[in-house]
């Protein structure tokens, strides 16, 4: 009996060395791949980034742990394979190639593959290699880089990472498979922004100061879309131009064409009251940075005064994103008064009867007179003849009588002889214009015969013109 303790103690001893010993002789072998946001997908969200970036260059890092604990000191490698490109499941739509990367700014034990950027591509590749079997640790670093003009949508892949032995067939362990989904979300988005080149919201087409001139300005629609589907911008002039004195802009003075923008570059026409096309987006319903310019070339004789009128802008779509709405854009354009005349005769310049050889030789001259108004009042043309033709020393004169007048060709206005008469000496009127004082064009016939006994030299005086309202 008393042996029998001793034995007891023994046994009890050598069964707890047998259990540490297969305690430390389980192997290990563990692989995790974990978003550093959390959970087990990639999710990279663009929004934040999108307005930062403008949907230029990188819009957004995620990065990604990849841990492998092991005891086995089996050489190893890590593959990752990618399902597909980033795609849209609703409507189909995919990132395009080489938008979506990875990096990885990690120091490891073994040989990493993405130290550099490199695609993320369908297919299988290499990422990680260790050739001792030691436990490591590293971090892989998702981007994205993506057009302004790419349709908002949730992008969806797989990447599925495999870690097994370089050697499969002398390993003592299997391949271990993580596969995480991958998500890029970028907001659909839609926005019309509009301004006039020079800077403010109103479409100011400038100042006409004179017949013939053209008034014109630029205007900016600029738009902001990823929605993926067709839009199209239409334009009416819902307001004519006109002037508080109830005085209107004939619509077809005014012209748009489109200098800026995809399908820029087509020939003007006239702006219309009614609902007319002015843009057509692509299949993708990209973005665009629109130019339109504006000219206007009033009639002749258009009256003087500040014209308001408003262009409407509306975008189309089938896409719930783009509100019907219409987008109203003030026009303004200021015409100056004119009142002002242009004096043409065939010579080019002045009244000059040349040299006349004998006394009983006469000769005449025409002189175009264009009156440019548009005040709408009636207005007068006088000739003013300072002085008879007299010789330079004034040593003598040719009597007035021997300049004679008429005029010819007026349109609207009364002229005030059509027959020969006398030049007067002083101010005449020789043209009065209708009761809406328009605008006219009309010739003054100037015709000199030489008095007998008229002393040889050179003659001369000055005819001026001049306009006046009534």
């Amino acid at each position: 009996m008393p042996h029998s303790s001793p034995k007891w103690f023994t046994a009890v001893v050598f069964l707890a060395a047998a259990l540490f010993i297969q305690a430390d002789a389980y192997a290990l072998f563990d692989f995790s791949v974990s978003p550093r946001r959390g959970g087990q997908d990639l999710r990279i969200h663009m929004e934040g980034a999108l307005q930062e970036q403008q949907g230029k260059g990188i819009l957004r890092n995620e990065e990604v742990r990849v841990t492998i604990n092991t005891t086995e000191g089996v050489p190893y490698r890590i593959t990752e394979t990618v399902n597909q490109v980033p795609t849209d499941m609703r409507t189909g739509k995919t990132l395009p190639l080489n938008s979506f990367f990875q990096f990885s700014p990690s120091t490891t034990v073994g040989r990493l593959e993405t130290v550099l950027e490199s695609p993320v591509s369908p297919g299988v590749k290499q990422i990680y290699t260790n050739s001792t079997g030691e436990s490591d640790e590293f971090i892989l670093v998702f981007n994205v880089r993506l057009g302004e003009d790419q349709p908002g949508g949730l992008y969806h892949t797989q990447i599925t990472f495999t870690a097994e032995a370089l050697n499969p067939g002398s390993a003592s362990f299997s391949p271990r498979l993580v596969t995480m989904n991958v998500d890029v979300d970028i907001p659909q988005t839609f926005r019309v922004t509009t301004r006039a080149l020079r800077g403010g919201r109103e479409l100011d087409l400038g100042r006409i100061r004179k017949d013939g001139e053209s008034g014109s300005a630029v205007y900016r629609v600029d738009v902001d879309s990823s929605i993926g589907a067709e839009y199209r911008i239409v334009q009416q002039l819902i307001e004519p131009l006109s002037s508080p004195e109830g005085e209107t802009l004939d619509t077809g003075a005014l012209s748009w064409s489109l200098v800026q923008g995809s399908g820029s570059g087509s020939q003007a026409r006239p702006v219309s009251t009614s609902p007319e096309n002015l843009y057509r987006s692509d299949a993708q319903g990209s973005g665009d940075a629109l130019q339109i310019q504006y000219a206007v070339t009033p009639a002749a004789g258009q009256k003087a005064g500040i014209y308001r009128g408003v262009l409407a802008y509306k975008v189309e779509s089938n896409s719930p994103l783009v509100r019907q709405e219409m987008i109203s854009v003030p026009i303004v354009l200021e015409v100056e008064p004119i009142l002002y005349l242009d004096i043409e005769t065939r010579e080019g310049g002045g009244i000059s009867f040349g040299s006349f050889r004998s006394q009983d030789e006469a000769r005449e001259i025409q002189v175009t007179l264009s009156v440019h108004t548009n005040l709408g009042k009636e207005y007068t043309v006088s000739q003013i003849l300072p002085h008879a033709l007299a010789a330079r020393d004034g040593s003598s004169t040719i009597p007035l009588g021997a300049l004679q007048y008429y005029g010819s060709e007026a349109k609207f206005g009364l002229l005030t002889s059509q027959s020969p008469i006398p030049v007067k000496e002083g101010e005449t009127v020789v043209y009065r214009s209708d009761s809406k004082g328009m605008a006219e064009s009309f010739s003054l016939n100037y015709r000199l015969a030489i008095p007998k006994d008229t002393p040889a030299g050179a003659y001369n005086s000055e005819l001026k013109y001049s306009i006046t309202t009534l």
